[in-house]
């Protein structure tokens, strides 16, 4: 099947935009499944290193997904290009016909070269509009992972305060297995 074939299928297309809306999704509920907790002693060590897990399969999902968009990226600029090639060579072609050159002004020269080549010209606007829609895909990939990333910064960085106030002498260690003491009691 070659690009105008492919581009010009309003189904397959449909079909791409409905995966990728499951996968917007996906990658929300990844932003969304993990949040930081004012006291994170309320789940100890056990609950954050849970959460640092959690965070750490999500970031690795979303690398796997962010992959896949750049590979789709890179085969939506091939078919930009190719689209692109496919309308300069025709267009080039029908400026040099007789009929076109015999037009007095530039403008209708350019018009009547296009008139015969409005489905190339269809696949160069729509190859364009694919890439704009898994360009637009890849940076929500990349803002999720960022995302991601601060949480997991962020995690890191109460379970170091944590292991300050240990070795300071602030928390001890029933501090950190309030589990347990809810369960003994």
């Amino acid at each position: 099947m070659d690009i105008q074939e492919e581009i010009l299928q309003k189904d397959s297309g449909e079909k791409e935009l409905n995966e990728k809306d499951v996968l917007v999704r996906e990658i929300a509920g990844y932003m969304k499944n993990v949040s930081l907790l004012e006291n994170p002693l309320l789940v100890g060590i056990d609950g954050l290193n849970s959460q640092l897990a959690i965070i750490q399969g999500n970031r690795d999902r979303m690398s796997e997904i962010l992959s896949d968009a750049i590979w789709e990226k890179s085969q939506a600029e091939i078919q930009l290009s190719n689209a692109k090639f496919v309308y300069d060579q025709k267009y080039s072609i029908n400026l040099l016909k007789e009929e076109v050159l015999s037009l007095k002004n530039v403008a209708q020269q350019k018009a009547k070269a296009s008139e015969t080549i409005l489905k190339e010209i269809m696949g160069v606007l729509e190859a364009e509009n694919i890439l704009l829609r898994v360009d637009a895909f890849c940076k929500i990939c990349q803002n999720a992972i960022a995302n991601i990333d601060s949480k997991y910064n962020s995690l890191s960085k109460q379970i170091n305060n944590i292991e300050r106030g240990l070795a300071n002498g602030i928390y001890n260690k029933e501090d950190l297995l309030p589990q347990m003491k809810s369960n003994c009691k």
